[in-house]
């Protein structure tokens, strides 16, 4: 069986994929098994991946009908034979030493989930984002996961599949909205991994114009709220976490109005004075006026002053 099952979840991606591929087969750990799940590609993602599976034993592919990324990372994880896991976004690529590096540090920690720093690649330019947690407490992790000084992402991450089980963790079908936020909230609500930082970046995470929009469709805005239901029943009671819930209501709210999904003026103003209190209290100048445009129905106005 294979130390590490790599999962990567693909649509449409024939123009990248290629990137990550090469970049998974140059590893300098070479006991890994690439789980790679073409979730009903329309182009030749699907032929893209069964030639590399056709020239490396360690590729697998899984063909399914559509039905979005959380399914397909679902389905790679239960193929996946590897004592540990981790994900992959086809259109990024990864340094030839991750997995030697992390499984060496995971090892030496007995961790069951290993975080490390990653690249961010934007218009030419290459950062790094550090990823060291308050501590390695499954609370304060979730903490920092939360307050976004932790990425919610799986590809920076290596995870015991055992852990997995323990937590009888999996991705909600449907939810495709930061749905590795909601299998990590899973792991450290229902069980007590070790925890361990690797203070070094590895993965290239390519952050494209697609990737700064917000716009989202009616579909997407269920499935952020079906996230925002799913992870408050989840999070620990407790002041630290009391504030969480409802800052989804305001992150909802501010989708909706950003992407014109109120019905009219009337529906609109009625959420805004539910949610007045929130609202207004932890938002800066800008958005304030902005909100307080909508009060009094200068809709066009508050569009230009409420913007991520």
């Amino acid at each position: 069986m294979p130390t590490i099952s790599i999962i990567l979840a693909a649509y449409n991606a024939e123009a990248k994929i290629r990137t990550m591929l090469d970049s998974i087969i140059a590893q300098t750990f070479i006991d890994w098994e690439l789980i790679a799940v073409d979730d009903g590609s329309t182009d030749r993602t699907g032929n893209i991946l069964d030639e590399y599976a056709a020239t490396d034993h360690r590729v697998r592919v899984i063909h399914k009908v559509n039905a979005g990324v959380a399914a397909a990372r679902q389905d790679g994880i239960d193929a996946a034979r590897g004592e540990y896991t981790i994900h992959a976004d086809a259109d990024d690529w990864v340094e030839p030493q991750m997995l030697n590096e992390m499984f060496k540090a995971a090892q030496r920690d007995n961790a069951d989930i290993l975080i490390a720093d990653y690249y961010i690649n934007a218009g030419g330019k290459t950062d790094v984002s550090r990823q060291e947690p308050e501590s390695t407490s499954a609370k304060d992790v979730l903490l920092d996961l939360y307050s976004k000084k932790i990425l919610g992402s799986l590809w920076n991450k290596l995870i015991r599949k055992s852990t997995y089980e323990k937590a009888q963790a999996r991705f909600y079908d449907g939810i495709n909205y930061c749905e590795d936020l909601l299998l990590l909230t899973q792991l450290l609500t229902r069980s007590q991994p070790v925890i361990s930082y690797l203070p070094a970046p590895f993965y290239h995470y390519v952050l494209n114009s697609g990737s700064l929009t917000q716009a989202v469709t009616l579909n997407g805005l269920e499935s952020m709220k079906r996230f925002h239901r799913e992870a408050a029943a989840l999070l620990p009671a407790g002041e630290q976490f009391r504030g969480i819930s409802e800052s989804f209501e305001k992150h909802e709210f501010t989708v909706f109005f950003m992407n014109h999904l109120y019905s009219g003026k009337k529906e609109l103003r009625k959420e805004y004075r539910r949610l007045k209190p929130l609202l207004t209290a932890t938002s800066g100048f800008r958005w304030r006026l902005g909100y307080k445009c909508i009060e009094f129905g200068l809709v066009s106005l508050a569009h230009r002053l409420i913007k991520f």
